[in-house]
């Protein structure tokens, strides 16, 4: 089976456009509180969800994929740890939440090729992070859906991380063909054009394509009608490019 996956042109710009938008800090501000503050008066009935540092961020009805990459970002700009972090980007939970959305984790996930760390409210994985591993949703660097379901889904990710791949693929994020279009542009080493380093070798990526594809099948099984599914409101596409 087949499940439907979102228009993949739409996803070309966000491969491109680092550096944060005008976009990402407004709409960042406003869905962000911050600790002790108080909500005007006509944002009392919108649903709060804790998210790093001790913010929360306000889950508005209306709120897309670039809305919540601008929050996480935000979040994690406004934190004092956010400085032993050069060059990191939203990954694991935190990255599912951006393409899904939800509820977001409440601990900010975040990647870097430079250490590990942990802080109240964020922890910084290393990984190793390559050409075609990142987008930038409202130029808020985030792993791409595909190397966000690689790391969710590996042996030593935490509890709950394997509903947040799930979600990936119920939401046409991630497709059974996408990834196993990037194995076959993966060579045997671990090391293909575009998808290079220790996660992202062929033998991985049929293995994950395999693993999407028993989630499709299931998800199928349950689904009471095709054809029902709800894209996100920013209709962005999954990311491997043909």
């Amino acid at each position: 089976m087949t499940r439907h996956s979102h228009a993949t042109a739409a996803l070309a710009p966000l491969l491109r456009d680092a550096g944060r938008s005008p976009f990402a800090f407004e709409a960042g501000n406003d869905l962000l509180v911050s600790p002790g503050a108080s909500l005007p008066f006509y944002a009392r009935d919108i649903p709060l969800a804790p998210i790093g540092a001790g913010f929360a961020v306000m889950l508005t009805h209306d709120m897309g994929v670039r809305e919540r990459a601008a929050a996480a970002g935000i979040a994690l700009e406004r934190s004092p740890q956010a400085a032993t972090a050069p060059g990191a980007v939203l990954a694991d939970h935190t990255a599912a939440w951006v393409w899904c959305g939800g509820e977001p984790h409440e601990c900010l996930i975040v990647a870097s090729e430079r250490h590990s760390q942990k802080h109240e409210g964020i922890h910084l994985r290393k990984i190793t992070i390559t050409t075609g591993d990142v987008a930038y949703p409202a130029g808020v660097p985030t792993l791409a859906p595909h190397r966000v379901f690689a790391e969710l889904t590996r042996a030593s990710a935490p509890k709950g991380a394997r509903d947040f791949a799930e979600r990936l693929v119920a939401q046409g994020w991630v497709t059974s063909s996408d990834l196993t279009r990037i194995a076959f542009r993966a060579r045997r080493s671990g090391r293909g054009r575009g998808y290079s380093g220790p996660r992202t070798g062929r033998a991985l990526y049929k293995r994950l394509a395999a693993l999407a594809r028993e989630i499709e099948e299931r998800l199928e099984a349950h689904s009471p009608a095709a054809g029902n599914q709800r894209a996100d409101p920013i209709g962005l596409p999954s990311l491997v490019t043909r």
